[in-house]
């Protein structure tokens, strides 16, 4: 594991939480695949663009932390939304692959 990834998986600070619903734990925790809107489920924290948080299941147990791509106050409009249905804008993953740890 590179340093920068050991870091955000477990010495990084996060400053929220993303509950995730279960296909979209299968996806990052069994095939590191970068988080999309329509996976997630609620928003906890305050963070802004670029801060580490928490992905979390359904039992609120952490299975992955990532950089997220958007503020917490843009999140509520996108939570379930497939990426063709966000505007332009915002056709982004909510957190990258390449910016993804998972923990179990």
């Amino acid at each position: 594991m590179s340093a920068r990834r050991f870091w955000l998986g477990y010495a990084a600070g996060s400053r929220g939480r993303l509950h995730l619903d279960d296909g979209a734990v299968a996806a990052v925790v069994g095939h590191r695949r970068s988080l999309l809107a329509a996976g997630v489920t609620g928003v906890d924290g305050d963070f802004q663009a670029g801060d580490v948080v928490d992905l979390v299941d359904h039992a609120q147990e952490v299975v992955a932390r990532g950089v997220v791509a958007f503020d917490v106050t843009e999140l509520p409009d996108l939570i379930g939304r497939s990426t063709y249905e966000l505007p332009a804008e915002q056709r982004r993953e909510v957190v990258h692959a390449d910016d993804l740890v998972p923990l179990r």
